[in-house]
């Protein structure tokens, strides 16, 4: 089965991240046949007016023209969402969007995976965000990658401000000190990765304090990452027996969910969630996806492995086939 698929990409790498989830989940089921637009609004306010003006060409805010033949439609976030509507509406093909629907209305695309259930008939409701990432993946990414690293390691993924989440200096020395008390307990060593979020100073507390250790094993920065080749994030995560991840990043939660490891949540003194990112981690919590400790790292002795609720190693190839019987599409070449 040939997938002709049209991907309307904005730039934000964890609207991407979603789309590539739902692509790999295809191709377990398809050959995908894909072509990428850029969605270029100018200016950038120009998207929440020119929706609102009738009979307005959807060309206006296409980044290169499309080629034929489309069987499917695909985005994320609000940046694309009224070309989605509108290529489908005008090609007549099935689309899938996720993100909020702000300009079009619902009943304008096929398939609308969320987090929050729905009595709307195309939406599929999920306890996690798609990704790229599962067990076979991290697994090959590692043995590619870091060949090498033999030994038992936790995984930190580093945010920052985002989300209801203010992180002060203070807030990263604490839980870089509180973490390397508890791995010197379990006699684990740790691989951090500061993301473009956490910032210079914040990285340079957790590099100093971790290397002063002697707890560190690799330390990812974010701000040396044009300096040199750096693991990808799935082979970080591959080595390790264990994920924790600040509660302010979507993306970088629902990755490490998706690579079947247990994962750990933490969080600042400042942490008032707004209510989708609230609603996420409630729901992988309350489905023993993760666990959420805030600060009090203590927490880690007491919870073993066996509690958590690993995601499927397969699920991609169960998400596929859920995604294309109710895009109803039969077209084999």
């Amino acid at each position: 089965m040939k997938l002709n698929v049209c991907w309307l990409m904005d730039r934000k790498p964890g609207h991407l991240t979603k789309v590539k989830g739902v692509l790999k989940a295809l191709s377990y089921h398809a050959t995908i046949n894909l072509q990428k637009i850029p969605i270029n609004w100018k200016p950038s306010f120009a998207r929440t007016i020119i929706p609102r003006i009738p009979l307005m060409p959807v060309e206006i805010c296409l980044g290169s023209k499309i080629s034929h033949p489309i069987d499917l439609i695909i985005s994320a976030g609000g940046y694309t969402e009224w070309a989605n509507a509108k290529l489908a509406h005008k090609y007549n093909v099935p689309n899938i969007f996720m993100g909020s629907n702000r300009i079009c209305k619902p009943a304008e695309f096929t398939i609308l995976p969320r987090l929050d259930p729905s009595d709307l008939a195309n939406v599929i409701t999920l306890d996690y965000v798609p990704s790229e990432f599962d067990a076979t993946m991290i697994k090959e990414s590692a043995t590619a990658e870091l060949p090498h690293m033999i030994g038992r390691y936790w995984t930190i993924l580093i945010g920052g401000d985002g989300s209801g989440c203010i992180w002060s200096l203070e807030d990263h020395k604490k839980h870089a000190v509180n973490l390397i008390r508890e791995a010197k307990v379990a006699n684990v060593k740790i691989i951090a990765v500061s993301s473009r979020r956490t910032g210079v100073k914040a990285e340079l507390i957790w590099k100093d304090i971790l290397e002063e250790s002697m707890q560190l094993a690799l330390g990812v920065w974010y701000s040396e990452a044009n300096q040199s080749a750096q693991p990808s994030i799935a082979a970080l995560m591959g080595v390790a027996e264990m994920i924790i991840v600040t509660e302010d990043s979507a993306s970088m939660i629902n990755e490490a969910v998706a690579s079947g490891l247990p994962v750990i949540t933490i969080n600042p003194k400042i942490s008032n969630l707004d209510t989708l990112q609230e609603n996420m981690l409630f729901a992988l919590s309350k489905n023993h996806r993760i666990i959420r400790i805030g600060n009090t790292y203590s927490q880690l002795r007491e919870h073993k492995i066996t509690h958590f609720n690993a995601i499927d190693p397969e699920w991609h190839k169960e998400y596929g086939s859920q995604l294309l019987t109710r895009l109803h599409i039969k077209r084999i070449i």
